[in-house]
């Protein structure tokens, strides 16, 4: 925990003043215990800081850096990333394994977590065209798995935006695909 963190360089824009304190969870359990405060305290998500602006005033409250939970394993077709995996990492990491249904998303700053939250979109596709589920921690410190509803999507609209949740990993089912293509 950092008190007064600069957020400047923690945003692509490289603007933004202090956070009253500043976190960095290294696994779930951390997240389940600064979302089990968000009563009390704000809590503010922060992934890569992509495309957002940050007052010289600052955050008040907490700011949950989630870029530590940058996990990722395969389980067949199926990619789970943590919140904090770069997103574009995440469509790498998939054509690596000849897997497709991510490869409109290279390139596009941001990670897996603010992607999810904000169902980013690209060359006429969404993130939740490929996602399944996302593991969220409630305000109570509960996990849970949210199962993606292609009704609960829509343009630049995700129902994680109308609850306070932070999400901590997300699910993508792809098909085969050639990794040159």
């Amino acid at each position: 925990m950092r008190f007064d963190e600069p957020l400047f360089p923690h945003t692509s824009y490289r603007v933004g003043g202090p956070a009253d304190a500043f976190l960095s969870p290294v696994c779930v359990d951390d997240v389940a215990e600064v979302m089990r405060l968000s009563d009390e305290i704000p809590v503010f998500i922060l992934g890569a800081g992509a495309n957002i602006l940050i007052s010289d005033f600052g955050v008040r409250g907490i700011v949950l850096d989630m870029r530590n939970l940058s996990f990722h394993r395969f389980e067949g077709t199926t990619l789970v990333a943590g919140a904090g995996l770069d997103m574009s990492e995440a469509a790498k990491l998939a054509a690596r394994k000849d897997l497709a249904g991510l490869e409109f998303i290279y390139a596009m700053p941001g990670s897996v977590g603010g992607s999810v939250w904000m169902n980013a979109r690209c060359y006429g596709r969404s993130v939740s065209d490929a996602l399944t589920y996302a593991d969220i921690v409630d305000r109570t410190g509960a996990l849970s798995r949210i199962i993606a509803s292609p009704d609960d999507f829509a343009y630049k609209d995700s129902p994680f935006q109308r609850h306070r949740w932070a999400i901590v990993e997300a699910g993508f089912l792809l098909r085969p695909g050639n990794s040159i293509e």
